[in-house]
Order: structure tokens, then sequence, then C-alpha cells
């Protein structure tokens, strides 16, 4: 009798399980379809925003195209060329007509397609800010995990002070430090202009990212060059900002450490590397979060390590499309930056989904 008894409550127990792993799926697939429909409200908003933003900005592009040797007829006359001349609307739904055919609209200043620019540029970006977040994502883990869960040592005490004073340190400064350090003193890394310096010989386009193409190429010469071009902004980015992943981890490490379910582990006596392990699954959903928030804010963050470096990707074309009151470059960019931050984070929120049951689907 007993045995039918346990017999039908391992039944019911899976039936459960298995319901509710269906009706969790079945939530997940309503939770994704429901976020991409909201990306196409939210990008309309952003370009609404953005467009009237840029039309507030202080400056004539017209002005500024023409020079010092302006003439009131001949910035008139520009503007009209320029479509600026017509109402806000009636430019807006120029704008968006063309929008929806996937044109972007043509730099004033440099008469390229926008969109083309940022598509050339956006692989020198992308490279910079993942080779960066991967630094600072384990040596982030790494302080944090130590500071929290090492033995009291002098690397445990250094961690700790990493993870409490290096995020405090202006990214700028570490760069030029580190130029000073390691370039001019040292002579350990190339100048630090461009991606392959002023003699770079030109590399067949596959991804974009030259450390990848370059090893397609089956150019290792190329790639050592690329390599040590990335070095020194990668290692200055991946170090500003990892003490921000080791407060966040050694935070989480801390609350997962005291949980029930690990001083319950404890008390039945199973092992620490099955213990830690737990610890850190536990720890993971902040992490995740914060590496996204981090990625999708290099995307458009980095640029003064662009401009330190001479890095040539998007965000230095951004702070020259403001400068020049360049409507549509500024328009593109932001659109750009913020489809790649709403991507960075649903897939962020996918992950938590995915490692965290308690996550709420609502």
């Amino acid at each position: 009798m007993m045995r039918k008894n346990t017999r039908r409550q391992d039944l019911s127990y899976r039936m459960i399980t298995f319901w509710r792993a269906r009706v969790r799926n079945t939530s997940v697939t309503w939770y994704v379809a429901r976020r991409f429909l909201a990306l196409a409200p939210q990008l309309l908003a952003i370009s609404v925003f953005t467009f009237l933003l840029v039309r507030f900005l202080p400056g004539d592009p017209a002005k500024i195209l023409l020079g010092p040797h302006q003439s009131p007829a001949g910035v008139q006359s520009l503007r009209q060329q320029m479509g600026l001349d017509k109402p806000l609307i009636e430019q807006y739904v120029i704008y968006l007509e063309n929008l929806y055919r996937g044109d972007m609209g043509r730099s004033w200043f440099t008469g390229e397609p926008v969109l083309n620019e940022l598509l050339r540029r956006a692989p020198a970006t992308m490279e910079l800010v993942f080779y960066s977040m991967l630094v600072a994502i384990f040596l982030g883990l790494t302080c944090g995990l130590y500071a929290s869960i090492g033995r009291k040592s002098v690397f445990q005490r250094t961690a700790s002070l990493y993870i409490r004073f290096a995020g405090s340190l202006p990214d700028f400064f570490v760069a030029l430090f580190a130029i000073y350090l390691f370039y001019f003193l040292l002579d350990w890394v190339p100048a630090p202009i461009g991606r392959m310096g002023p003699s770079g010989e030109a590399v067949v386009w596959v991804t974009g990212f030259l450390t990848i193409d370059t090893l397609i190429e089956g150019r290792f010469d190329l790639f050592y060059v690329a390599l040590r071009h990335l070095t020194l902004p990668v290692l200055t980015l991946g170090f500003v900002l990892a003490p921000m992943v080791g407060k966040v981890t050694r935070a989480a490490t801390d609350d997962a450490r005291t949980a029930e379910f690990i001083r319950y582990a404890r008390a039945c006596g199973l092992r620490e590397t099955t213990i830690l392990f737990d610890i850190v699954r536990a720890a993971l959903p902040p992490i995740v979060t914060l590496c996204g928030i981090l990625f999708a804010y290099l995307l458009g963050g980095a640029v003064l390590m662009e401009k330190v470096f001479s890095w040539g990707g998007v965000g230095q074309y951004a702070v020259q499309a403001i400068l020049n009151s360049d409507y549509a470059a500024i328009q593109g960019f932001v659109l750009l930056t913020a489809s790649f931050t709403m991507a960075v984070y649903l897939i962020v929120d996918l992950i938590n989904v995915a490692i965290d049951p308690r996550v709420s689907l609502d």
C-alpha cells in the first residue's frame, strides 16, 4: 500500500513539474513576443524625440556649411536645398518615409549615406566594447568572488581595495597614464593612432573585427599588429569597468552565502565545490544585468576612448556630427545605438529568465 502511494506521489510530482514547465515555456514565448512588439513604438518615440532635439540644437547647419563668407541669400538658398525651410511636421514625415525604406539620409558634410558610414564604423566600436567587456567581466568576477569568499590574505585585501577604489578613476585619466607609461616610457605598445597605425595594410572585410578578419585571411602578422593596437584601449576600459562588476559580484555573493538554501546545503553535508557552484549561480542575475547595462552604455559611451586612441568608431563619428549640426548623422547614430541597447536589454532579460526561475514574466 505504501509503495502504491509513493508511486502516486511520484507520478503527481512529475505531472505538476511537466505542467509548470509547459506553462513557463508558453509564458516565455509570450514574453519574448511582447518585447519584440514593444520595440517598434519605442524606436518611433526615440525618432520623434531625437528629431525635435537636433532641430533645437544651437547652430544653423547651412551657416556652418557656408563658412565665414556666407550671405543671407546664400544661407536661405542652402536651407531650401536641405529642406530646412519646410514645417517640422513635413520634415519629420519625409524623414520617416525615408527611414521606412532603409534610408537614414545623407551626411551634409561628408556627402555619404549615413547608414553606410555607421555600418563601416560600427565594427570598430563593437570590437573595442566586446573585448573590453571580456576583460572587465573576467577581472571583476575574479576580484569580486575572491573578495567575498577568499581567505584573508594580501590577495584578498588587494582585490577588495581594487573594487573599492579603482572605479573612481576617470577613464581618460587612466588612458593618458597608460599611454605615457606603456608607450612613451616602456615602448611596449604602438602609438595610439587607430586600429592598424598610419601604415596599416588593408584587410579583407568579413566580420569587421580586425582580430578575426586577419586570422580568416591567414595574415598572422596583421593579426599581431591589430592585437597590439587593441591592447591599450581594451585594458584601459576593462580596468575602469571591472570594479563595478566586482562590487556587484561581491554584494550578490555575500547575499547568496547567507541564504537559507546554502545553510541547508551545508547542514546536509554537501561538498564545498557544490555549494560554491550554487552560490555563484544564485549571484548571477544581478551580475548579468549589470554587464548588459555596461555593454549597452559603452556602445555610445566609449567616445572618450575613441578620441584618445583615434579609433574611428561610431562614437567619434557622432561627436563630429554634433559639432557640425549634421542632423541626419546624429539621428542615425541615436537610432543605431538605441536599437543595439534594446537588443542587449532583451538578451539580458532572456538570460535572467533562463538562469533564474524566480524572474517574473509579467
